[in-house]
């Protein structure tokens, strides 16, 4: 029965379905009817789903991904959000350093670095894969590569040279080495 104002509250099951980790997410529709013909409807997806923030991106950026369906309160290990695209798999570090966590109602949004590919490409997606459920990104791309340049590009040995980086993670030391 509705209150004295029309409105109501009810609970009720979501139904079982053949859905299973790693399919798209299931749209489910929930209608309202009531004696005199007025209805409400409402929509309600089974399953995870990831997004990524930016959709384009280069290595070495900080990229925001957000998910929801996944499993409550439980720890994201490090090794569980990857790039991918075909038979390739780069693992995206958090940001943080640390471990991350869903919230009680199984959400989540927390930033990592996009990792070196060697590859540009619109055809990547961000996996993210733990606690016994798997979700995919919508396609993302890379649009740059890390490359450093050395100035001057010549001179005899001793000379002292500068190299300048770019589209490297900004909360990394760095390295370089001389191969010859």
């Amino acid at each position: 029965d509705s209150d004295d104002v029309g409105s109501i509250s009810d609970g009720t099951d979501v139904p079982d379905t053949d859905w299973e980790s790693g399919d798209e997410p299931l749209e489910l529709y929930f209608y309202v009817y009531d004696e005199t013909g007025k209805w409400g409807m409402d929509d309600f997806d089974v399953g995870a789903t990831v997004s990524v923030e930016p959709e384009e991106f280069a290595t070495g950026d900080i990229v925001t991904v957000r998910g929801r369906g996944f499993p409550e309160d439980t720890t994201i290990p490090e090794g569980s959000v990857t790039l991918e695209r075909g038979d390739d798999c780069w693992e995206m570090e958090f940001k943080s350093g640390d471990d991350e966590e869903t919230n009680d109602n199984g959400e989540f949004r927390f930033n990592v670095i996009v990792p070196e590919t060697g590859k540009e490409k619109d055809d990547f997606y961000v996996l993210v894969d733990f606690g016994g459920v798997d979700a995919e990104s919508g396609d993302v791309e890379v649009t740059d590569l890390a490359k450093i340049t050395v100035e001057p590009d010549y001179g005899s040995q001793g000379r002292t040279v500068t190299l300048t980086g770019e589209n490297f993670a900004d909360v990394r030391d760095y390295t370089y080495e001389i191969w010859y």
